[in-house]
């Protein structure tokens, strides 16, 4: 009994396992996959999603070139706009106009636009046939130009060589002459003629003479490096007529002989050079004005003040001055960069002065109040010079109020400086704006 009961069970077994096994048979016979259609719905889907991903990769892949051109073009154009920063106007039309494919235009405005293409005047990489443009125009400033700018800079001992004459400088030059000439007549009247104060303040030449000597270049506290030089200046009179007058070893008188400036201690760089004097109008009037040279054959960079003080007292005799042909000789010897006198071609020095009175210079003109002083800028080898307004250019000499000697030369000196890039469609990519001061 209990073995037959056994037997059941175990058969009851198998068979419930049997009917298990071919349930699941028949589950994975009725596992057949994707259907045509579930295929065909699956590949519209993926194209839906990945359409717009595809566009946004490529909308990605465009807006990062132009945001790398965009970059590009503003980097040129800031770097372009330092370069008209710190350079003057007059130079950059040279630099430009050295490559056929750039044009510098200037207009009766005094605008000035520039278009660059050559590439080795664009300061910065950009795509090929990209071009920029930089305007400058005066007349977005009428305000500001209007007015009358100084130039002159605060007078400092530690970069400023300053000689200023005594109001009465003169008075013990014309009587130490008066003195050598009444010796020379006691000890023999058949050979010198005795004559007053008066002869020599009529006849006596006098010669300023500026020395700038550049010693070395040096690097000051912060690094730079700065021109270290020394400004001589010597005072001369002489009696050219002076046989029956002087001896000869006493026909010429040096009164004054001193340093203005030196910078070796300091390194602090020279940037003006001021001569104070006193115009010897009644001299002038009988054919003996002032001459005042300048060397400067190292073309040392300053800005020189010929500066005349006028007193009360000096006034009838000014007048007469302004109306007689002999006024300041002014020479300024330096040693050009070229042979020759080209239009480009800039002095090292500035001139600043108060003689022109408004007026040009001129070597010819006998008109009241233009003849005031007659200008030579001169080579150093003594082979070439300039005069008159072509000096005066050279020099980019003003007057003290900073208007230039001759109306037509005067800078107006604030800019609105608009700088721009374009692409090889002529459309803009970007423009930046700022002010240029000249």
């Amino acid at each position: 009994m209990p073995y037959l009961k056994i037997m059941k069970q175990t058969m009851r077994g198998i068979t419930k396992s049997n009917m298990s096994s071919k349930k699941e048979n028949r589950k994975q016979l009725n596992n057949q996959g994707f259907t045509l259609l579930e295929l065909l719905v699956a590949i519209v889907v993926l194209c839906i999603v990945s359409i717009p991903l595809l566009h946004a990769f490529v909308t990605t892949a465009k807006t990062n070139g132009k945001a790398k051109i965009m970059m590009h073009a503003t980097d040129a154009a800031e770097n372009l706009i330092e370069n008209f920063e710190y350079q003057s106007l007059d130079d950059l039309q040279v630099r430009y106009q050295a490559s056929d494919q750039n044009t510098v235009t200037l207009d009766a405005t005094g605008k000035y636009t520039f278009e660059i293409r050559n590439t080795a005047d664009i300061p910065t990489k950009l795509p090929d046939g990209y071009y920029m443009t930089v305007t400058a125009d005066p007349n977005l400033y009428p305000n500001a130009n209007s007015l009358n700018l100084a130039d002159i800079k605060t007078m400092s001992s530690s970069e400023s060589a300053v000689y200023t004459m005594p109001a009465q400088y003169d008075t013990g030059v014309y009587e130490m002459f008066e003195q050598w000439n009444r010796e020379a007549y006691e000890g023999d009247p058949t050979s010198y003629v005795d004559m007053d104060t008066a002869y020599f303040r009529e006849n006596l030449n006098r010669l300023i003479e500026v020395t700038i000597d550049k010693v070395k270049t040096d690097k000051n506290d912060v690094g730079e490096d700065v021109d270290i030089v020394r400004v001589n200046l010597k005072i001369t009179y002489e009696l050219k007529n002076y046989k029956g007058i002087v001896p000869v070893s006493r026909k010429k008188y040096v009164s004054t002989e001193l340093e203005m400036f030196n910078n070796l201690a300091s390194k602090q760089a020279l940037s003006n050079i001021y001569i104070l004097y006193k115009p010897r109008y009644y001299a002038a009037i009988y054919g003996k004005g002032d001459n005042i040279t300048v060397n400067n054959v190292q073309n040392v960079k300053a800005n020189l003040f010929v500066i005349a003080q006028n007193g009360a007292a000096d006034e009838e005799l000014r007048t007469q001055y302004l109306s007689a042909s002999n006024g300041l000789r002014l020479t300024v010897v330096e040693t050009p960069v070229s042979a020759g006198f080209p239009e480009n071609t800039k002095g090292a020095l500035t001139l600043f002065t108060n003689l022109n009175d408004g007026t040009p210079y001129s070597s010819k003109s006998t008109e009241k109040g233009k003849v005031l002083c007659f200008l030579t800028y001169r080579n150093s080898a003594g082979s070439l010079k300039a005069t008159s307004d072509y000096a005066t250019s050279i020099l980019n000499a003003r007057g003290i109020d900073g208007k230039a000697l001759n109306p037509d030369q005067t800078k107006i000196r604030i800019y609105k400086t608009i700088t721009t890039v374009y692409d090889t469609e002529d459309n803009k990519v970007v423009e930046l704006d700022g002010t240029k001061l000249e």
